[in-house]
């Protein structure tokens, strides 16, 4: 009978202890579940910002392109000008020597 009652009292501590070593697990199963989703919330937002940043650099470089294009326009019209104003200088030039030749007459 004391045989009995020490075996009782043993697996009541046994079960006990294995009840508190299911409640330990069952708290690390929870936060583990909470550090997931703290952690796939996160790559969802590393996610976002990278695609926002990819559409950016998109957006970036297709201004740039634009912007070059523009430049590359404004440098030929600016040099097309300038040949202009050099051929209206040496008409010019010749007008005068025409004039100052006259002049002399």
């Amino acid at each position: 009978m004391l045989r009995l009652r020490s075996l009782s009292r043993e697996a009541a501590i046994e079960s006990r202890r294995k009840s508190r070593e299911l409640e330990t697990m069952a708290e690390r199963e929870k936060a583990l579940w909470g550090q997931n989703s703290r952690l796939e919330a996160t790559v969802d937002l590393l996610v976002r910002d990278y695609r926002n940043t990819t559409e950016e650099l998109v957006d970036a470089e297709d201004a740039r392109e634009s912007l070059a294009s523009v430049l590359r326009d404004v440098t030929d019209e600016s040099r097309a000008k300038s040949k202009e104003l050099e051929r209206a200088t040496e008409r010019q030039h010749a007008l005068e020597e025409q004039n100052s030749r006259l002049k002399d007459t």
